[in-house]
């Protein structure tokens, strides 16, 4: 059964029918600057009619929402419950759930909490036709067939408009702390596996200049026993003054640089850089800013990983992706195009398309 549709949704419908040409996406503004530009001659399409959340069910675990809808308020009205998002997105409280939907980026927690991605049960989405489809439900066992609802996570608005998620929400942890360690980042590195690899309840970890930070979360006893095997100083306050930043993008070196690269890669890999940036995820993702060297993306790419440039200052023509290989690009295209038969939804936003 289709689910009722909210208030706006029509009105969004219409937009996209009668739009005579491309319309750039846009909720809350703060991630217009990733990725590649939409094309100047697209039209403003703003998605506040799709705020609010629809329904919230706590003990069956689910909250379906528009995608308009601050993460601020969503984690408020969690919290009243001791609940929270099941995965952490990466981005600040003031931005839209539909986009860190669309960016598709995981926060510091991706170690325990796996991905958006993994817990988005069903969306709705406008197609480019203006159609109001529904995909998925309000849980697992209703995804089958083509998983569109996933498929979107990333898309950056380029395969429709989405008006609507319904995502799984988990109760919070009972037990919580961070300790810190002086290591060099090779050191910071084998600490970090070895803990994942004897299950300890490490939920996130970050490396920088010399100073490896753990965070564990989960049982009251377990963290307690991980805590004594692991050692080092624990670091009162650490949400507010490393986890929050670092997951919405504001800790200092994002603040400062003009230049930023995320990057993807094996955990152990050794990158022949002078400055090793700031690690996460136990080695799989590295921040790089403005002194880093000038060929990252080919270093990384050797080095069995991908590259992202995040942020570039004016006048910077650096891509912001690499271009897929042949195989991967026609099945993009071919997802563009039975989406978004026109091309009007955010063209230009991957550079290559």
């Amino acid at each position: 059964m289709a689910r009722a549709r909210a208030e706006g949704v029509d009105f969004l419908a219409a937009r996209v029918a009668g739009a005579r040409g491309p319309l750039r996406i846009a909720g809350a503004g703060r991630r217009q600057d990733y990725g590649e530009p939409v094309a100047a001659e697209a039209a403003l399409l703003e998605t506040a009619p799709a705020a609010g959340i629809r329904a919230y069910e706590p003990a069956e675990l689910y909250v379906t929402v528009g995608a308009a809808t601050s993460l601020a308020e969503l984690d408020k009205v969690l919290r009243a419950e001791g609940q929270e998002l099941a995965a952490e997105p990466l981005g600040g409280l003031d931005e839209t759930v539909g986009g860190v939907h669309a960016v598709g980026l995981a926060g510091p927690r991706r170690l325990a909490l796996g991905t958006l991605r993994d817990h988005v049960l069903g969306c709705q989405l406008i197609d480019g036709g203006g159609a109001v489809l529904d995909f998925g439900g309000t849980v697992i066992k209703n995804v089958a067939g083509y998983d569109v609802s996933r498929l979107q996570v990333g898309a950056l608005g380029t395969l429709g408009l989405v008006t609507e998620l319904s995502l799984r929400v988990r109760g919070l942890p009972p037990a919580e702390l961070t300790t810190a360690l002086e290591c060099s980042a090779a050191e910071a590195l084998q600490r970090a596996n070895e803990a994942l690899a004897k299950g300890m309840p490490v939920a996130a970890t970050r490396w920088e200049r010399g100073e490896l930070h753990l965070r564990l979360a989960g049982s009251e006893g377990a963290v307690r026993r991980a805590r004594h095997e692991l050692g080092g100083e624990e670091v009162a306050g650490a949400n507010e003054k490393i986890w929050e930043p670092l997951a919405q993008l504001k800790a200092e070196r994002f603040a400062a640089a003009k230049k930023v690269w995320l990057c993807a890669l094996p955990p152990l890999a050794e990158l022949p850089f002078d400055d090793l940036g700031l690690i996460e995820w136990a080695g799989a993702r590295r921040w790089f800013f403005d002194d880093a060297p000038a060929d990252v993306r080919g270093a990384v790419a050797a080095a069995g990983g991908q590259a992202t440039c995040c942020r570039r200052p004016e006048g910077d023509d650096t891509p912001a992706f690499p271009t897929p290989a042949p195989v991967n690009l026609a099945i993009q295209r071919r997802l563009k195009e039975a989406f978004d038969p026109r091309g009007i939804f955010n063209p230009g936003r991957f550079g290559y398309l």
